[in-house]
């Protein structure tokens, strides 16, 4: 399993799969080409491969998956969950982005055809291709911290196809998507986590069990996705919209936030005075709900 990747991409609303990876001179060979028989990690990408085996274990028993379902692993790396995760599982999806590294899984696996490597980048292949073949599917990763909230967006935009995601993460962003309403971490992340997901950090993962060490804690958070989201609004788009712009700006108080996000203050004054919400908090100190109904108050932009 790797930690790193290539420069972040844009979140989407929040083909076949390209080969993504390394230099050019780094092309897959043998894996007695590369010492130790594994590629090695590539300071470009940031990589951090996690190499104790019982951290491996303790993650993919967190997942709570089966014979009976699909797993989509993000970033599998030298393997260190996949190996775990192919003793298990019904289906395997691999998505990897580094060249050698897709070429050593495909050659370890190519006998095995419950396992499927995709050569792709994530964030531009699109998501709902690579769940095609099952009703729900698991997510299985080690986020790369680069793009840890870009993924998460694009695993929101594809919810109602997710059963659950269990993720290794930079522990300070593992915070922001459980935090609880007031706080500094409460924000865009934990608002659109909360809504569609059951949240949990279920453990710490210490630097020591990846090489090269990243200088961070590393954190498992588990989103359990619900059938429905926990709050429903009139349209997907404004909501987001007015949460992007009830965060934007966190000194600014909630009327001038909105204000920045494009409403006329006459717009806004009229939907605090049917909600009776006063526009001198912040956006911090919404709930869920609240964030819900002004969303459904303000107009929506056409």
């Amino acid at each position: 399993m790797k930690r790193g990747h290539g420069k972040g991409r844009g979140r989407g609303g929040y083909g076949r799969p390209a080969a993504g990876g390394r230099d050019a001179g780094a092309a897959p060979g043998p894996a007695g080409a590369w010492p130790g028989g594994r590629p090695p990690a590539l300071e470009r990408f940031s990589q951090n491969f996690l190499v104790d085996p019982n951290t491996s274990r303790k993650i993919v028993d967190a997942a709570r998956v089966g014979a009976g379902d699909a797993v989509l692993e993000i970033g599998p790396g030298h393997g260190a969950l996949t190996t775990i995760l192919a003793e298990r599982v019904g289906r395997l999806r691999l998505v990897e982005i580094d060249r050698a590294l897709v070429w050593a899984l495909a050659e370890r696996y190519q006998d095995e055809p419950r396992v499927e490597v995709i050569a792709a980048d994530v964030l531009e292949v699109g998501l709902e291709a690579l769940l095609a073949g099952a009703a729900r599917w698991h997510v299985v990763a080690n986020l790369p911290y680069r793009i840890t909230s870009p993924i998460l967006f694009a695993l929101l935009d594809v919810a109602p196809r997710l059963a659950a995601a269990t993720l290794m993460v930079q522990r300070e962003v593992a915070e922001r998507v459980v935090a609880d309403v007031g706080t500094a971490e409460w924000g865009t992340l934990s608002v659109h986590c909360q809504r569609l997901a059951d949240a949990a950090v279920l453990f710490d993962v210490p630097p020591s069990v990846f090489r090269p060490r990243p200088a961070v804690m590393s954190s498992v958070l588990r989103l359990q996705f619900l059938e429905a989201p926990r709050v429903s609004v009139a349209d997907e788009a404004q909501f987001r919209r007015t949460v992007r712009a009830a965060f934007g700006h966190r000194r600014k108080t909630l009327r001038n936030s909105l204000m920045s996000g494009g409403w006329d203050a006459s717009e806004i004054d009229a939907a605090a005075a049917r909600l009776g919400l006063d526009l001198v908090r912040r956006g911090e100190t919404l709930t869920l709900d609240e964030l819900a109904a002004l969303a459904d108050a303000l107009p929506i932009e056409r």
